[in-house]
């Protein structure tokens, strides 16, 4: 960085924990590491919807408050500077030159972005966060009843309980076939509605939601609706979406503006102008998991020159979860790199695997396939080969799904195509199935995850290891 060393007291000048008039569930162990200002990625969070509440909650209140002491400190800085100035207009600009303690903006107002994958849990954290905010500070909250008619009416603890009713059998409830997971994260119901931003401003007494962009404190919107202090919640729930977006939203991140947006440049703190503001970012990534895309995102993006952290943990494994008394066999092929194992994968299945599968009279083969790109190549090679299939996607029309379902449980079609995002969103019951083929491992553990979490990092290090090239568990 060219020498120039920039010291912890000019990046936050003098924060400390304000005081909080709500309950709150937040642990030591989590405020101490938001605290740090190191950059952090926690993948082994149990989220709320898969009976990790109590866990959830103290993270998401951890990093809310972070936040909250982060802006208000700031501005409570920001606007003692402006009364000092205010009172010595004629000698404000020699202030400003003549020291750093005027060194109080950035190139924009906005100081946190909070990627959240779903408007049910920007309801969630936007409720919580309104909830922790000190009441000196949120006197009114504008704008709460556009937020609560967009995003949901009721409130969350509301919402839990009746979900609870539901998934405990309540003898009022209509009784969903989806598993209760489903209805935690979607109310029942696919939610379309992940396109969303908003800007969150707070004044000496208020709080405003859909504040102006630029002039707003915090940002809180799906990567899938923004492409132009990071935070990055249930980043396992947004990979199911197109984690291509996070990517796109964090490479725009601290660059230097085309247009100045009000900013008194004069007050720019000096690592913003030399070009240095990502070292001095913290980027908090949360999720249930973490995988290859994840883990790039916070090796390549993450550069906090306070560190970082990175939550590691040892998998039990889930294969004795499997209820059904089968053989669960896993077959490996041989890889050159790891750049070249989706074509080894292909090649395989394609030698090894779909011969057994055209010449069995039996049909009721699925094919579970985790990534949208195999789906394409598998179909297409399917089609090649003139093979009874029928497919179910995400982006597959209702009335060909409908049709895709019937045809394969009347055998009419002897292989279906399932993506593992077509199962997270809307969770069909297949009927059918006489065998699961298991293309990709899907990520995500409740659908029988990827190696290390599904048969456990103890077995799986034999595995790697190990000369064989099959490995049977029943």
């Amino acid at each position: 960085m060219a020498g120039v060393v920039y010291t912890r007291k000019e990046r936050c000048p003098e924060l400390y924990l304000l005081a909080w008039d709500s309950e709150i569930t937040v642990t030591n162990s989590d405020m101490s590491r938001c605290n740090s200002y190191r950059d952090i990625l926690h993948c082994n969070k149990k989220p709320f919807y898969l009976k990790g509440r109590e866990e959830d909650s103290s993270i998401t209140d951890a990093y809310i408050i972070h936040s909250l002491n982060h802006v208000l400190k700031i501005r409570d800085l920001v606007t003692k500077n402006d009364t000092k100035l205010a009172k010595h207009p004629e000698s404000a600009d020699n202030e400003i030159l003549n020291g750093d303690s005027f060194l109080d903006h950035g190139f924009t107002r906005p100081k946190v972005l909070i990627l959240l994958p779903l408007r049910r849990i920007a309801l969630r954290v936007v409720q919580r966060l309104i909830q922790l905010t000190p009441s000196a500070y949120k006197v009114n909250v504008d704008h709460i009843d556009r937020f609560l008619k967009e995003f949901g009416t009721q409130e969350v603890e509301d919402d839990e309980d009746e979900l609870s009713q539901q998934t405990q059998g309540n003898s009022k409830a209509k009784k969903s076939s989806k598993p209760s997971d489903f209805l935690e994260l979607f109310g029942g119901k696919r939610d379309e509605e992940d396109h969303f931003m908003f800007g969150i401003k707070f004044t000496r007494k208020s709080i405003k939601l859909y504040s102006d962009f630029y002039s707003s404190d915090v940002i809180v919107a799906s990567p899938v609706r923004l492409i132009a202090v990071l935070i990055i919640d249930h980043a396992d729930v947004i990979a199911m979406q197109n984690w291509s977006h996070v990517n796109t939203v964090v490479e725009q991140l601290n660059h230097i503006p085309s247009k100045q947006h009000g900013t008194d440049v004069m007050r720019i703190r000096p690592w913003y102008l030399d070009g240095y503001a990502k070292f001095y970012r913290q980027s908090i990534i949360l999720g249930y998991y973490s995988n290859p895309d994840i883990n790039a995102l916070f090796n390549r993006h993450c550069s906090n020159y306070q560190g970082k952290v990175k939550l590691v943990c040892e998998y039990k494994g889930v294969l004795p979860k499997v209820i059904l008394q089968v053989l669960q066999i896993y077959e490996r092929f041989d890889v050159d790199s790891i750049a070249d194992a989706d074509d080894a994968r292909f090649d395989y299945f394609v030698k090894k695997v779909f011969p057994k599968i055209k010449d069995s009279v039996q049909g009721g083969t699925m094919l579970f396939i985790s990534s949208y790109f195999e789906f394409v190549r598998i179909r297409n090679f399917l089609k090649s080969q003139e093979a009874s299939f029928c497919l179910l996607g995400e982006y597959t029309q209702p009335s060909d799904i409908s049709r895709a379902r019937l045809w394969f449980f009347e055998g009419r079609r002897k292989i279906m195509l399932y993506t593992e995002r077509a199962h997270f969103y809307y969770r069909y019951k297949i009927r059918g199935i006489q065998n699961l083929i298991i293309y990709s491992l899907p990520e995500r553990k409740e659908f029988y995850p990827e190696l290390e979490r599904i048969v456990g990092t103890a077995p799986s290090k034999r595995m790697v290891t190990s000369e064989k090239g099959v490995f049977v568990f029943g």
